[in-house]
C-alpha cells in the first residue's frame, strides 16, 4: 500500500495541526546547557520543522499548534519562522517564560494557549486567593490585544483543591467582564 498524500489524508481545511515537539531547554538548569541545546535544536530539528510546517501551510488553511513543555523562549522566534501559529503550553514556571516578556516579544506573531494556571508555581498548598490573583494577572497579560486561548499549563493535578478550581473560574469570569481584559480573547 502506497502512502497517501497529506492533503488527501487530512483535507485542506480544519482548525489546527497539533504537533508535540522536543523541549529546547534541555534538562540542565545552567545557561551553558540551554545554549548548547538551542544550537543543537537549530541544527537538527529546525530544518525539518520548517519544511513540515511550510508544506502544511501550503496545502491547508489550518493553523499549526505546537505543544512543547519547558523553557522555549530561546527558540520561539525560530518556531515562528518555521510556521508555528499557536504555542502550548505557556509553562510560566519554566526559566524565562514570564508572561509579560512572552507577550511583548512574541504576542503580535503567536497565539498563546495556556499559562493561566501552573501547578508547579501554585501547588495544592497555595491559597485560593493567590491562585485567583495569579490567574487573573496571567489572563490580563496574555490576553491583552488578543491572541490567547484560556487554559492551564498542563492537566489539572489530582490533588487540586476545589478552591483552586473555583479561583481559576472566578478569575476568568472577572477578567472576561473587566474592560481591561475585554480587548483580548479571554
Amino acid at each position: 500500500m502506497r502512502p497517501m498524500p497529506c492533503a488527501d489524508a487530512v483535507g485542506t481545511s480544519g482548525p489546527t495541526l497539533w504537533r508535540a515537539g522536543p523541549t529546547a531547554g534541555g534538562t540542565g538548569s545552567d545557561d551553558t546547557t540551554r545554549a548548547h541545546a538551542t544550537v543543537l535544536w537549530r541544527q537538527i530539528y529546525k530544518p525539518h520543522y520548517k519544511r513540515l510546517f511550510s508544506e502544511w501551510h501550503r496545502i491547508t488553511d489550518m493553523k499549526v499548534n505546537l505543544h512543547s513543555c519547558g523553557s522555549m523562549i530561546g527558540i520561539l522566534d525560530d518556531l515562528i519562522d518555521c510556521g508555528v501559529d499557536i504555542y502550548n503550553p505557556v509553562q510560566t514556571s519554566a526559566n524565562g517564560m514570564d508572561p509579560a516578556v512572552l507577550k511583548e516579544r512574541f504576542g503580535d506573531r503567536l497565539v498563546f494557549y495556556g499559562g493561566a494556571f501552573d501547578a508547579v508555581s501554585l501547588p495544592a498548598t497555595a491559597s485560593g486567593e493567590r491562585v485567583y490573583e495569579t490567574v487573573k494577572a496571567n489572563l490580563r497579560t496574555l490576553s491583552d490585544g488578543g491572541g490567547y486561548i484560556f487554559a492551564g499549563v498542563h492537566n489539572l493535578p489530582g490533588d487540586l483543591p476545589e478552591a483552586h478550581l473555583a479561583a481559576m473560574l472566578r478569575a476568568y469570569g472577572d477578567c472576561r467582564d473587566d474592560v481591561a481584559c475585554r480587548k483580548g480573547t479571554v
